[in-house]
């Protein structure tokens, strides 16, 4: 069926509305994902896909320090945003595609268009998937010899096909947004074109083992991809919305949206909003970062200090929206300076990184030093890097 041209704001009083953007600002798209979510009608119906330039996209309750390497992220271009919705951080480009439905609460249940989504994909020969129990899509390993293959990557960074991957592969995860009323489910499905070594690249912080905490973080999971181009997936997917709500008197409204949809005060407000630092980093819910090693991770506790470590000497700060209020150092009334020279310092939006900050306490102190250059390592300044 051939898409309407209608823009989105002819179709947003229609009971079912299909909407596919053309931008791949993820600022937009999760402005306007927002816009339909407050703004259509109570009982409306409607399918959103988008597709992302390169992004690493946490949820409203994370810590882009422990979720992501915001040097990396820094030196390819990639944006960092936080969205509305929960959940864990996901990485998009434009080999993946997310997809988007909102509705009445009464017709939301965690897994409903999960299985939507698991549907559509069956159409397209992708055998043996399934929700599993956290509410992800997965490919389980007895389906690995049937219809079309998915790939993993290898640690070199090469991506093979696998005949039996030893556990099921996470191809798309879920996050909700919950109002009165009505329900926000979107997912995003890897496809063919998705660098899956850059994505597990993106997603690894150098300061995970030496974080604690409060808020939510991502559960990390085996990745796959399915050899599928995302304007299969569309169709097949939306096929499958059509199914579950289109009636004789309800048909589905289909429109394409771009920039233009900023000319509406209330999406503008949204785009302008996530791209700011007090949304992207002084939110984010309290953390301690320690010297010490916490709790192990992944079988090894990956304790990630220098090599020229002042022995004996543990370090902790306590951040709370990414200003330190409390901190630590033990190097005697060496460090107590260093300590005051830090407190109250805005790690979100300062003209000089609380590296920096150390050093200038005692600058010819080969100790403070080597605190300095790990702390900027551990939660870089994202004043300074932009």
């Amino acid at each position: 069926m051939a898409r309407r041209s209608s823009s989105a704001s002819q179709i947003l009083s229609s009971p079912l509305q299909c909407y596919t953007s053309t931008s791949g600002s993820p600022y937009l798209n999760l402005a306007f994902e927002h816009f339909l979510l407050q703004n259509a009608p109570p009982k409306s119906k409607i399918l959103f896909f988008y597709v992302n330039k390169p992004s690493v996209v946490i949820g409203r309750n994370q810590n882009p320090w422990l979720e992501t390497d915001l040097l990396q992220l820094h030196r390819n271009g990639v944006e960092l945003v936080r969205r509305r919705s929960g959940g864990g951080a996901v990485f998009h480009d434009e080999g993946n595609i997310n997809w988007s439905v909102i509705c009445p609460s009464e017709d939301f249940t965690r897994d409903k268009h999960a299985d939507m989504v698991v549907r559509g994909l069956k159409q397209l020969g992708v055998a043996g998937v399934r929700v599993n129990e956290r509410h992800d899509i997965v490919l389980i390993p007895e389906a690995a010899s049937e219809g079309r293959q998915v790939v993993y990557p290898e640690p070199d960074g090469a991506e093979r096909p696998v005949e039996r991957p030893q556990e099921p592969l996470k191809i798309s995860g879920s996050a909700y947004k919950l109002t009165r009323g009505r329900a926000l489910h979107h997912g995003t499905c890897l496809l063919e074109d998705t660098n899956l070594f850059t994505l597990g690249k993106m997603l690894q912080s150098p300061a995970r083992s030496h974080i604690i905490a409060k808020g939510v973080e991502s559960v990390r999971s085996p990745v796959g991809k399915v050899p599928i181009h995302r304007y299969d997936f569309e169709a097949a997917v939306q096929t499958e919305f059509k199914s579950m709500y289109e009636t004789s008197y309800e048909t589905i409204k289909q429109a394409r949206c771009d920039e233009r949809v900023l000319e509406d005060a209330r999406v503008l407000r949204g785009f302008e909003e996530l791209q700011t630092r007090e949304w992207k980093f002084e939110q984010t819910p309290r953390f301690d970062l320690i010297s010490d090693p916490r709790r192990e991770i992944d079988g090894d506790s990956k304790c990630n200090l220098p090599h020229n470590w002042p022995a004996n000497v543990h370090v902790s700060l306590h951040i709370r929206h990414a200003v330190i209020e409390r901190a630590g150092i033990d190097l005697g009334d060496v460090g107590k300076k260093a300590v005051q020279s830090v407190l109250g310092y805005t790690i979100a939006d300062a003209a000089t990184s609380c590296g920096a900050k150390l050093k200038a306490s005692e600058p010819n102190d080969p100790k403070v030093t080597a605190i300095a250059e790990w702390i900027d390592t551990m939660i870089p300044t994202p004043g300074i890097l932009n």
